[in-house]
């Protein structure tokens, strides 16, 4: 992806690997990556040079705007014998050695309890154990205080947790993702195939940078963009000799000069002026014959 070159001629090259579900979870703000690249190495006082096929592939594509998943962060709980809420895998800390023995084994037995059991108020029976060796007041208060507190919070946690994977679900996660999705068969239409390896799959293609061949999957081709086009008035074609039409409701003024008009006077031959007196005259003589009818 890049390569950083510092003043003893070394490189050192840096490798992006990304698959098209992680770009879809977890997407790259490309820019802003860039930026920081090359704001570290100003500061590093190194070269740091991106690949023109790299950021060609980044830049023709319409990458999500979501951001991504955010890696929870432990502050330093070295003072604690017990955290509430700790990923298994993560909790190796042990009781001090000024515990004695038969609280350090209440400990390690309290770390081992399965936490899932904290959200709906279960506490591990070694607490109870361990306030009466200690001689603890207000036992079952206190226990009952806890309970209802790692209810509550875990209730909350629970709600936030919800609301975000169906923020996902509806705004995210591609249509093929969904339960009960089905694809519209179209005749002659490329499609999105499901064992398609392209990183960018899910991403639209806006411009064709990177001067790749197209693959069998329709996420290869580039987005038509609708053009817009700009038509005449539509009174423009009642009569054969348009007219200057005045303003209605909010219409601008249209002039024989204008260029939509190909049957003005600028443009017309001799023939057609000829024609268009005689017409002129034939409707005077019919007014007139209306006219006297009606006196």
């Amino acid at each position: 992806m890049a390569s950083i070159e510092g003043y003893s001629d070394s490189r050192i090259s840096i490798i992006l690997a990304i698959n098209k579900f992680s770009m879809v979870v977890d997407p790259i703000p490309w820019s802003s990556l860039v930026n920081k690249l090359r704001e570290a190495g100003e500061r590093l006082k190194c070269k740091i040079k991106i690949q023109d096929s790299t950021n060609c592939l980044f830049n023709e594509r319409n990458l999500p705007k979501h951001s991504a998943r955010a890696r929870m962060v432990r502050s330093s709980s070295a003072t604690f014998l017990y955290a509430f809420f700790e990923p298994q895998t993560q909790w190796t800390r042990r009781a001090p050695k000024n515990v004695p023995g038969k609280s350090a084994q209440l400990f390690d037995k309290i770390n081992q309890f399965d936490q899932k059991l904290l959200l709906i108020g279960i506490l591990p029976n070694q607490l109870r154990t361990l306030a009466r060796e200690h001689k603890m007041e207000d036992i079952e208060a206190s226990l009952d205080s806890l309970r209802g507190t790692l209810f509550w919070d875990g209730y909350e946690i629970w709600k936030k947790r919800k609301l975000l994977v169906s923020r996902f679900w509806k705004l995210t996660a591609p249509s093929e993702w969904k339960v009960g999705f089905k694809e519209k068969k179209l005749r002659h239409k490329r499609k999105l195939r499901i064992t398609c390896k392209n990183p960018f799959h899910y991403c639209e293609k806006l411009e064709d940078l990177s001067r790749l061949r197209r693959t069998p999957c329709a996420c290869s081709d580039v987005k038509k963009k609708a053009s817009c086009v700009i038509l005449p008035d539509i009174r423009c074609f009642i009569t054969k000799y348009p007219k200057r039409i005045s303003s209605i409701s909010g219409f601008h003024l249209l002039d024989r000069k204008d260029n939509f008009l190909s049957n003005n006077r600028e443009t017309a031959c001799r023939e057609d002026l000829i024609r268009q007196q005689h017409d002129r005259g034939k409707r005077k003589r019919s007014d007139c014959f209306y006219g006297s009818g009606a006196d």
